[in-house]
């Protein structure tokens, strides 16, 4: 048997409360081995002697002073239920709402500054369009031409298309 789990079984048996093929085995094992013997003798002691002491008797304040503070325990949590209000959107600290109107407001300088700082001319853009335009038609006509160059016919038929 090993020691630790020896040293597992050492209070039931002790107290008595042990099966009796599980106790064989155990005391089979305190024969042979001197560490788990030595070890349930300490314990031996520190368990008699705990039968000599007296069990505690609570005092007789104890169950009314129980009955106080349950009473007041019970008291908080009633108070603290009937101040929790459902939080909703109105009950949102000032500094909150203040925190997003200026966040709000410098968006809305920021944007409106940037379109009026550097306005975009309608005869810029028609420009770029243009200019892209005539870059994809150039870049047709090249894919195209590639086309018509290879030697398999339908890379041909495929540049006709």
């Amino acid at each position: 048997m090993i020691c630790k789990r020896v040293k597992e079984q050492i209070p039931e048996y002790l107290s008595g409360g042990i099966e009796e093929s599980a106790r064989a085995r155990l005391l089979e094992h305190l024969d042979g081995c001197a560490a788990c013997r030595e070890e349930v003798a300490k314990l031996d002691t520190v368990w008699r002697k705990m039968e000599i002491l007296e069990a505690a008797e609570p005092s007789p304040a104890l169950r009314p002073r129980f009955h106080e503070m349950l009473a007041a325990y019970q008291c908080g949590l009633a108070a603290n239920q009937a101040v929790t209000v459902k939080k909703s959107w109105f009950t949102v600290p000032f500094s909150v709402w203040a925190a997003a109107a200026c966040a709000s407001l410098l968006l809305f300088c920021g944007a409106a500054a940037g379109r009026y700082a550097f306005p975009a001319h309608a005869s810029d853009r028609q420009t770029d369009y243009a200019q892209l335009k005539g870059e994809v038609e150039s870049m047709r006509q090249l894919v195209t031409l590639s086309l018509l160059e290879q030697q398999s016919s339908g890379a041909r038929l495929r540049g006709v298309s």
